[in-house]
């Protein structure tokens, strides 16, 4: 049996735990407790909700990712879209994946910034990271892996045209009446024989099998870049 929060599979019983509300099968680390009770992400989000008998304004505008965070984790995404709680605090990871998305839109719209340029200024940007405090370990890891990504969007860039239709795109999508909207930002777009390529840079985890199949990023950015198609032919 699976956990219904996680989706992954409970296989010691004796971490297994049953959501008050619809019975379902948790592991104990991923239900939420409350008054020694344990419930699913998506009860304990309806129950404070149908508890609060207080009404909420719907943003007008949500972040892809937050449909992601809801898939995965209703109770994420009541704190962070519907409560206004979230988690802010930066890490190595998304610090460094900002760093090297900057470097690789410069790289995008100047092509005299060559790959010994935006080594060398990775290089220095490790004596910003000391604030992290990084074990030898991770410290090599996180270095590596930025290396090896730069030298990836090198040879990825090598392919593309001299010119980008667009950098980091910010576009608003409609998806049906008195929802949000979706803002989506792509990273690159560029123009091929009338038809927009959309590149979405990658410093973490690659997506591959399943999570490439069910993860919404690529259908929303193309659906968001529809419009930008009609307009560019």
């Amino acid at each position: 049996m699976n956990c219904n929060n996680c989706y992954l599979p409970i296989a010691d019983a004796r971490k297994e735990v049953k959501c008050a509300i619809c019975n379902a099968n948790l592991h104990k680390d991923c239900s939420i407790k409350e008054n020694d009770l344990h419930y699913c992400d998506t009860c304990f989000t309806v129950k404070e909700q149908e508890k609060s008998y207080v009404n909420f304004d719907i943003p007008d505008v949500i972040r892809r990712s937050y449909i992601e965070d809801y898939k995965s984790c209703p109770y994420k995404f009541y704190l962070t879209v519907i409560k206004g709680i979230s988690d802010d605090s930066e890490t190595i990871y998304n610090r460094l994946g900002s760093d090297l998305h900057e470097f690789f839109e410069r790289a995008s719209l100047d092509r005299n910034y060559h790959l010994p340029d935006m080594l060398s200024d990775y290089a220095k940007l490790w004596d910003l990271y000391e604030k992290f405090a990084l074990s030898d370990d991770l410290k090599t890891y996180m270095l590596d892996r930025g290396n090896t990504c730069i030298h990836n969007f090198y040879d990825v860039l090598a392919t593309l045209p001299e010119e980008t239709y667009a950098t980091e795109k910010q576009i608003l999508t409609n998806i049906g009446d008195d929802l949000p909207q979706i803002s989506t930002t792509i990273d690159r777009i560029d123009l091929v024989d009338g038809m927009l390529e959309l590149s979405d840079w990658k410093t973490g985890r690659m997506l591959v099998g399943n999570k490439l199949t069910n993860d919404m990023q690529a259908p929303l950015y193309i659906y968001a870049a529809e419009p930008l198609q009609k307009t560019s032919t």
